[in-house]
């Protein structure tokens, strides 16, 4: 109501006294002024402008804003709601729109609330605090905060690519490399992967562990098409290829045949692989084999 006399809006909250006989002796209550309702009220709103709140009688989907009681600095600017009833509607990003006749639309959220007792005279009038917005004003706020979440988005998949180059330059790289020396071991190269060097030093002692297995289980094949085949391709052999294999055949180790000719021992790895390819074998036991096979022929 507005109070006699003034210009301020006011609501009374009053309760009659009455004695046990039914005797009124009259009312008691307090009133909530417009102003003081404003100064406790008024939200906090910090990166919202134009944020205010009302207090208002609800019918239905509607708000009778002609009984109610705003909080905001927004509440009393030209573009606040008249006092009049705003129609109350579903809106998106789980608002609720408030549109009145001839203003902006607003959004916000609503709760109700009860005023009266359940069995007073005005038991059945509903009322709602409501939080609200300009629609323009929201609508620019969240686009603002997804451009930032997408730029801070952008930056953290910048920050992982770095951190996954970072990774594998570190870590995957070395081991990737590792694994190629193992396509060639050679023992005097390290990869500065204990493992690895480890493993590189396992396949080289166990390149020259004697055959005699192996042999046995060939030496009945002897007149087999691979094993004429591997006579035939010793032909093909250059001259320095048919040294090395040569030295091979009197039971020298590669580093013994290095010694022995001068070379160093990645040369001398260069001709094994050229034999192995010539000669269809895949590594030095398999050759092994074939030259034990070779003596207990000739024997």
């Amino acid at each position: 109501m507005l109070l006699p006399g003034g210009g301020e809006r006011a609501m009374l909250c009053t309760v009659p006294l009455i004695a046990s006989d039914g005797t009124v002796f009259g009312v008691c209550g307090f009133e909530v002024s417009e102003m003081l309702f404003k100064l406790s009220h008024t939200p906090e709103s910090k990166g919202y402008d134009h944020l205010f709140c009302l207090l208002s009688p609800l019918e239905e989907n509607t708000l009778r804003l002609s009984g109610a009681l705003f909080a905001g600095n927004f509440a009393a600017g030209p573009a606040a709601p008249e006092h009049t009833q705003i129609d109350i509607s579903s809106g998106t990003g789980g608002f609720y729109s408030y549109r009145q006749s001839g203003k902006e639309i607003y959004a916000g959220l609503h709760e109700m609330i009860s005023l009266y007792p359940v069995d007073s005279a005005y038991g059945d009038e509903q009322w709602a605090v409501a939080l609200m917005m300009p629609d323009k004003g929201l609508n620019l706020l969240i686009s603002s905060r997804n451009r930032n979440l997408i730029l801070g988005l952008l930056l953290l998949m910048f920050a992982n690519f770095g951190l996954a180059a970072f990774i594998s330059h570190r870590y995957i790289r070395p081991v990737a490399e590792a694994l190629e020396h193992l396509k060639k071991p050679d023992p005097a190269a390290k990869t500065k992967i204990p493992e690895i060097d480890d493993l590189i030093e396992f396949l080289a002692t166990q390149d020259e562990l004697p055959v005699l297995s192996e042999t046995k289980e060939l030496a009945a094949q002897e007149s087999s098409a691979l094993y004429r085949e591997f006579i035939k391709n010793i032909k093909s052999l250059s001259p320095a290829e048919k040294c090395v294999f040569d030295l091979y055949v009197q039971g020298h180790t590669a580093k013994e045949i290095a010694e022995v000719l001068c070379l160093s021992i990645n040369t001398i790895k260069t001709h094994n692989r050229r034999i192995y390819m010539k000669l269809n074998v895949t590594s030095r036991k398999e050759l092994m084999v074939y030259i034990q096979m070779m003596e207990n022929v000739n024997c």
